[in-house]
């Protein structure tokens, strides 16, 4: 059976990448100062 979980964790970590970069990529579009829903998810992953 595959153990699913270094895979899990790739996707994961893709995952959360893709979401730094879309807040980057917002951030830098929307230069308003205020922070992105994007940043407070990833804000609640890290803590």
């Amino acid at each position: 059976m595959i153990n699913f979980f270094p895979l899990l964790f790739i996707v994961l970590s893709r995952f959360n990448y893709l979401v730094l970069a879309t807040d980057r990529f917002i951030a830098w579009l929307v230069p308003t100062g205020e922070t992105t829903p994007f940043a407070l998810i990833t804000k609640d992953l890290q803590n």
